[in-house]
């Protein structure tokens, strides 16, 4: 049973490890007070933990819920369930035919589905409506075709819902396990065959009084669109506003994608944390419509389509950079050779070429690795000679002494950043990273 699924991140190397006691106690404490769903799961199997339900005496007015793969959805643990009013349980199968759930889950699938019948049975003898059962299925080359006999298995069993999903786009380093390799297996190579399935899925659904849910691009040919959760891809990652996640360890996270955690309940109270600097930082920037550095991982959809969004303006933003420079340039040529005698015209441009530079600074930011790393680095040198020209000005009293300022300081960086903008190679890195 301990062994991973064939697409599970465990095969990364994660360290499989259960949370504190006093962590999940305290945690616990807190969210009694909230009136949204608290999941009880992260990457590994929730009844694995030692007396978990036996823990959850009086869950407030939160709304319990948990991923698992059912295997070990026994007798006692059903009762459980139902007793303690625990709202969902999302039960992860991935197959519909015994021999792919082996190959996938390396287990017995008639085992799964004789707990959930067993579930079901348990809550009409109870009178009770919980927990909503939720079967789904982690799309692949391997189970596409068993989408709508996965509909089957969830009416068989007492499920309420089906929940389909592909697996995410990026894996690095990529997985490789046993037969299974990540980027080979992915549907979007096979975007006909993907909406056939998921057209068939939803009739069955639709006949049987199962709700369908798909969570990604449902429909990969035509302009059918993007279903996200069913309500479209909201333009602004909503995580950092209404979520958060306490790692095995005691991190606390606003997301799963999150490259580092924003507090510690060593440290803080959960509720400290979650409102603390650092996350206040995070939210700001997810406001201000950029992504804070914690937030930049490939994992996360809302941060691919801002990087890919950014990538696509570098060409524009170093045009602007360009101009910028070149009508600096000529300000202080005009006011060198006494064309210009107030230099009226130097801190209007080099004003300019600050914010073309700081939009610039900000795309190479967001375009993260996939920009060419040469390119940013002397890109960035020269713009922090720039930013540093801006502070020497800010403390000059004078309109004359601002115009020496940026003579000495800025201008001999013009040449150089004129040569690496004018270069081919610049411009080729910009074109093949921008097509890539």
């Amino acid at each position: 049973m301990r062994v991973p699924c064939v697409m599970c991140g465990k095969h990364k190397g994660r360290v499989e490890k259960h949370m504190k006691k006093e962590h999940f106690l305290k945690c616990l404490a807190y969210l009694r007070t909230c009136t949204g769903s608290v999941a009880l799961h992260g990457i590994g199997e929730p009844l694995c933990y030692p007396g978990l339900l036996d823990l959850i005496e009086d869950p407030g007015s939160a709304r319990l819920c948990f991923n698992t793969n059912g295997l070990l959805l026994d007798e006692r643990v059903a009762r459980q369930l139902v007793r303690k009013k625990v709202a969902a349980v999302n039960v992860s199968i991935d197959a519909a035919e015994p021999a792919t759930y082996l190959r996938i889950r390396h287990n017995s699938l008639e085992r799964v589905k004789a707990n959930l019948r067993r579930l079901a049975e348990i809550k009409k003898q109870k009178k009770s409506a919980l927990p909503r059962v939720t079967v789904n299925m982690c799309l692949m080359k391997e189970n596409v075709r068993e989408m709508a006999a996965f509909v089957d298995l969830a009416a068989e069993t007492g499920a309420a819902a089906v929940l389909f999903f592909p697996m995410n786009p990026v894996m690095e380093p990529n997985i490789r396990w046993e037969w299974f390799d990540y980027a080979a297996q992915h549907v979007s190579d096979l975007p006909e065959l993907h909406d056939r399935c998921v057209l068939a899925a939803e009739a069955r659904a639709a006949a049987l009084g199962i709700e369908f849910v798909y969570n990604g691009r449902k429909y990969l040919t035509g302009a059918s669109g993007v279903s996200w959760h069913g309500r479209g891809l909201p333009e602004t990652c909503p995580a950092a506003f209404g979520n958060v996640l306490v790692d095995t360890d005691g991190g606390v996270r606003l997301c799963c994608h999150m490259k580092g955690p924003v507090g510690h309940l060593d440290e803080d109270s959960l509720e400290a944390a979650y409102n603390g600097p650092l996350a206040a930082e995070i939210r700001e920037r997810i406001s201000a419509g950029a992504f804070h550095e914690y937030c930049m991982s490939e994992d996360c959809v809302y941060y691919r389509e801002y990087r890919d969004a950014a990538l696509q303006r570098l060409p524009e933003r170093l045009g602007e950079a360009e101009r910028a420079a070149r009508s600096l340039g000529r300000a202080a040529a005009a006011w060198k050779a006494g064309v210009d005698d107030t230099g009226g015209a130097m801190l209007p441009a080099f004003t300019m070429l600050l914010a073309a530079c700081d939009a610039l600074l900000n795309d190479l930011a967001a375009s993260g690795r996939k920009a060419p790393e040469s390119l940013k680095g002397e890109l960035i040198t020269i713009l922090r000679g720039f930013m540093h020209s801006a502070a020497a000005c800010v403390r000059s009293r004078s309109a004359a002494a601002v115009n020496r300022v940026i003579a000495r300081e800025a201008v001999p960086l013009l040449a150089q950043f004129q040569k690496l903008l004018d270069a081919c190679s610049v411009g080729r890195q910009i074109k093949e990273a921008v097509c890539a």
